[in-house]
């Protein structure tokens, strides 16, 4: 369907996911989701269960420890050499070690453990 060809089409615009063939792609909108973020909305926090990843499609976003205050240990955005985050949630059950927020309006394809496994 529509959602399917959106996330189809945005997946072709990472940098990542472009050296994928199209049915690889396909197959992977299957299984995602898409999400918005408002300007300093969060994703999750620091000791959240952790059962996403989560791949920044539009926008910014910014990952923090509470050991490390404010300064961001990890950004996040379409052009980056890594525009996922959250990759650990499909490995293991370990809570989340870092907070997410998004610095400006972002759009992000999400992937559940449950739909993965």
């Amino acid at each position: 369907g529509i959602r399917r060809l959106v996330i189809t089409r945005g997946l072709e615009s990472v940098s990542f996911f472009s050296s994928l063939q199209r049915e690889q792609r396909e197959r992977l909108a299957e299984i995602m989701e898409v999400q918005y973020a408002s300007s300093q909305e969060y994703l999750f926090h620091e000791g959240d269960a952790a059962d996403s990843m989560y791949v920044v499609i539009e926008g910014f976003v910014s990952c923090f420890m509470a050991d490390f205050g404010d300064e961001p240990i990890a950004e996040f955005h379409p052009r980056s050499d890594r525009p996922w985050f959250g990759e650990l949630a499909m490995t293991g059950k370990a809570p989340r070690s870092q907070t997410a927020r998004a610095r400006e309006p972002s759009k992000l394809f999400v992937v559940r453990r449950s739909d993965f496994v």
